[in-house]
C-alpha cells in the first residue's frame, strides 16, 4: 500500500508531463520556476541599393550609409550645318521677307536677286515668304537641311500662284579637271534646250549641253572649263544667251527666269560657304 507522502510525489512528478510549468522534481523536494518568454531574435534587413545608370534595385551590402543621389549631366549633341540661298523668281511679284522658323533671315528681297548662303542647323525647318513688311505667307513649306549640303530655295511662278522649289547643289561627284553646271528652269515659259555655240557641228553650229529642260525643274552636267557662251532654245530658236566664265574644279547654276518675251539668264557660283563660317 502506497504511502500518503508517495502519493504526493507522483502527483507533482505527473503535474510536470501535464503542465509544463515545473522544471524540476525529486521524491523529497520540487522547486516551481515561473516561465520566461523568450527574447524575440532581432533580424537586419539588409538596405537595397539602385544603380543610377540601370534604375534597377539590388541587394546583398551590408552598408548602413545613407544612399548619394547622383545627377548625370546630358551631352549636348552637335548638330551639323547646311547652307541655303534664296532667290526670287516671280516675275512682277514684290520684294519679299524670308523667314527660317518664324525668325525673318532675309529682307524686302527684289525680284532677280540671289542672296548669299545662309549656315543653318541640319534637320527640319518651316520656310515662309510673304510680301515684304506683310506678316501674311505667299507661300512656305517645311524642309529638310542635310549636314554639309547646299542649297538653293527659288520662289518662282506667278504672284496669284507663288512657289517654292528647293535645289540641292551639291549632287554629282567631282570629276578632275571639270566644272558642274545647273540649270534652273524658272521662267514663266514651256520647256527650253540649253546649247553652246560649236565650230566643229558645220550643220546647227551649236552643241547640246542639256534637252527639255522642264519648267520648275533643275538638271546638273559636267563642263569643260573655259568661256561658255549658253544658249537657251525654245522650239529650236535661241530666245536668251550669257556669257560664263567656268573654273575647273568648280559648280555653277544658271537660273533661267521670266516669260517668254522677256527671258533672262542668271548665273552664279555654287556651293560656296559664307565668309563668316569657318
Amino acid at each position: 500500500m502506497m504511502s500518503s507522502a508517495k502519493r504526493t510525489v507522483w502527483v507533482l512528478a505527473a503535474a510536470v508531463v501535464a503542465g509544463g510549468c515545473i522544471t524540476s522534481a525529486s521524491a523529497q523536494t520540487s522547486t516551481i520556476a515561473t516561465a520566461t518568454p523568450k527574447a524575440k531574435a532581432t533580424r537586419t534587413r539588409k538596405p537595397r541599393l539602385y544603380d543610377a545608370a540601370s534604375a534597377t534595385s539590388t541587394s546583398g551590402a551590408t552598408s548602413t550609409s545613407s544612399t548619394t543621389k547622383t545627377t548625370t549631366k546630358k551631352t549636348t549633341r552637335v548638330r551639323g550645318t547646311s547652307y541655303t540661298r534664296v532667290i526670287h523668281a516671280i516675275s512682277g511679284g514684290p520684294s519679299v521677307d524670308v523667314y527660317v522658323d518664324g525668325k525673318k533671315v532675309l529682307s524686302n528681297v527684289a525680284y532677280k536677286s540671289v542672296s548669299d548662303y545662309m549656315a543653318i542647323p541640319t534637320g527640319k525647318h518651316n520656310l515662309k515668304v510673304s510680301a515684304a513688311g506683310k506678316s501674311d505667307a505667299l507661300v512656305s513649306a517645311d524642309l529638310t537641311n542635310t549636314k554639309d549640303k547646299f542649297y538653293t530655295v527659288a520662289v518662282y511662278g506667278t504672284t496669284e500662284k507663288p512657289l517654292l522649289l528647293r535645289v540641292n547643289e551639291a549632287t554629282g561627284k567631282e570629276i578632275e579637271g571639270k566644272s558642274r553646271v545647273y540649270v534652273v528652269h524658272l521662267a514663266q515659259a514651256p520647256a527650253v534646250d540649253v546649247t553652246t555655240p560649236s565650230a566643229r557641228n558645220k550643220t546647227t553650229g551649236f552643241a547640246s549641253f542639256l534637252k527639255a529642260v522642264a519648267p520648275g525643274t533643275s538638271r546638273a552636267k559636267s563642263a569643260t572649263p573655259g568661256d561658255v557662251k549658253l544658249q537657251v532654245r525654245a522650239d529650236g530658236k535661241v530666245v536668251k544667251e550669257a556669257d560664263a566664265k567656268i573654273e575647273a574644279g568648280k559648280r555653277y547654276t544658271v537660273f533661267a527666269v521670266g516669260k517668254p518675251d522677256a527671258l533672262d539668264l542668271i548665273v552664279k557660283p555654287s556651293a560656296i560657304k559664307p565668309d563668316s563660317t569657318p
